[in-house]
Formats: structure tokens, C-alpha cells, sequence
């Protein structure tokens, strides 16, 4: 079952859980590293929040990583209020896959989401729901644009065979929930 916006933000549900492919991310920039012991861990903090406005909820999404603080927010919109909480599959597939990887997941029948990370970070140019020419073209401009980092890309799922979306989040431990919300 999909819900799709006129901001592209495709919803995606299992079991009792959404999960949000298509957000617009930004880099923030860099964030002075927090001193205290508790707060030096891989991930420092992810937000979401949903804010109504006159044409649907907006989804936000912060997520900061690393000693440096290195920060990217993403931004949606939700034709109808969710219930519960909604998950990125661009936070999440950011934990699953690595520093540096890509891939193409099927949706449903027609829909497909290019996912990417840059330094362990989702790809400003990474999250892109649509036909499988429109993620076929973000991939291609993915690559044109990035440089291939030293070990090379890791590709978990290929475009000329997308795997499931969910097989994305069935690896996905409460840890992985917890940050992708």
C-alpha cells in the first residue's frame, strides 16, 4: 500500500509501521563535537517532526553523525495525518548499507526508490521515489556527479534486478528504528 504526495513523498507501510522514500535532503554543515562521553556515539541525534499545514503534515527529519557533526535534514509532505510514527528508508538504508553505497528497491508494482550515502550520510541526491526511468536517471546523475570513493561503491541493490523494500528494514534492528524516525 503506497500513499503518494505532490512532493513526491512516497508512504510505504508494514505492519504497523511508515516508512517515507522521496524526502528533499540539505546539507546542514558541520556541528561542534559534544564533550561528554555519553554523547560521542556514531549517531548524535535524529528528529522527526510533523508540523500540519494547510496541504498536508510535513515530515523532518535531522540526522547527525560522526565526531565532526556532520548534519543533513530532510523535508516532506504527507497528504493525510499519519498515526504513529514514520520512518525514513533513506536514514535506515544509511545504517544497513554502509559508507558509501547505492542502490534501487521496488516499491509496488511501477514505483521504485533510489537510495544513496555519501560518508555514511543519505545523499542529498539519493532519495528519489518514481518509475524505474526516473530512478534510473537519478542514478546516473548520482555517479555523474560523485566521485568514486577509494574502496568504490557498494551496490545492494542493483537497478537491472531492485530488490524489495522491505528486505531493506526486515536486517533493521530497533537501533535502526530508532534513528530513522
Amino acid at each position: 500500500m503506497t500513499d503518494v504526495t505532490a512532493d513526491t513523498v512516497t508512504v510505504v507501510v508494514a505492519g504497523r509501521c511508515r516508512w517515507a522514500a522521496g524526502l528533499r535532503w540539505e546539507v546542514q554543515g558541520h556541528m561542534p563535537a559534544r564533550k561528554s562521553a555519553g554523547q560521542r556515539s556514531a549517531v548524535k541525534k535524529r528528529v522527526t517532526a510533523g508540523r500540519t499545514r494547510r496541504d498536508g503534515p510535513v515530515l523532518t527529519l535531522t540526522v547527525r553523525q560522526g565526531r565532526r557533526g556532520d548534519r543533513v535534514t530532510a523535508n516532506g509532505r504527507m497528504t493525510s495525518r499519519p498515526r504513529g510514527p514514520v520512518y525514513s528508508l533513506a536514514a535506515a538504508f544509511s545504517r544497513v548499507s554502509g559508507d558509501n553505497a547505492y542502490g534501487v528497491y521496488r516499491l509496488d508494482e511501477g514505483r521504485y526508490v533510489f537510495l544513496a550515502t555519501v560518508d555514511g550520510l543519505p545523499s542529498v541526491m539519493g532519495d528519489v521515489a518514481g518509475t524505474a526511468e526516473d530512478t534510473g536517471r537519478a542514478l546516473q546523475q548520482f555517479l555523474a556527479f560523485n566521485t568514486v570513493p577509494e574502496g568504490g561503491w557498494t551496490v545492494t541493490s542493483p537497478v537491472s534486478e531492485p530488490r524489495e523494500w522491505d528486505t531493506l528494514i526486515a536486517s533493521a534492528g530497533s537501533r535502526v528504528l530508532k534513528v530513522s524516525r
